[in-house]
């Protein structure tokens, strides 16, 4: 069973929650959102069913409610990591350069192209040139001393080595 304590739960519509957070939709259809974005171009990300890792302006985003969970951290298995720079890299992916995490998601335009959306904007910087994508990770709150698991993602992938 997954449990957080309920001062962690806002009702709310995805449109009203904080970046970076989650908004868990209560019932058997309903699919999770991760928020996350730059403050004047926030975006929901669909994180599972068919529709999964798609992006689409929080504006948008008025018919979807549920359960928000706001403030996530993440955890990034190491193990997962492959360097992308200049590769692409696969929608879901966290992706780790300069002073950033952003996730890959497949934007929300005629075209289907994979973007990178900002999560953490003041990571401690380090070289923009250099991009590694972790295809294996955790979006989780801490309560007291203990991370509680929010979302999990494992994105199947190989090395080439």
């Amino acid at each position: 069973m997954t449990s957080l304590p309920a001062t962690l739960l806002r009702p709310a519509k995805v449109s009203e929650v904080r970046a970076p957070g989650i908004l868990l939709q209560v019932g058997k259809y309903g699919a999770p959102f991760l928020v996350a974005g730059d403050k004047g171009d926030l975006q929901a990300i669909f994180l599972d069913g068919s529709y999964k890792f798609r992006s689409f302006k929080l504006a948008k985003a008025e018919n979807w409610s549920g359960l928000a969970v706001e403030d996530i951290e993440f955890d990034l298995d190491l193990e997962s990591g492959l360097n992308v720079s200049g590769y692409g890299r696969s929608p879901g992916s966290m992706l780790r350069s300069g002073s950033l995490l952003s996730i890959a998601a497949i934007a929300d335009d005629a075209f289907g192209r994979t973007i990178d959306i900002p999560i953490l904007t003041n990571l401690p910087g380090g070289s923009d040139n250099e991009r590694t994508a972790f295809y294996s990770w955790r979006a989780f709150v801490m309560v007291g001393d203990h991370q509680r698991i929010v979302w999990e993602s494992k994105i199947p992938f190989e090395r080439d080595w």
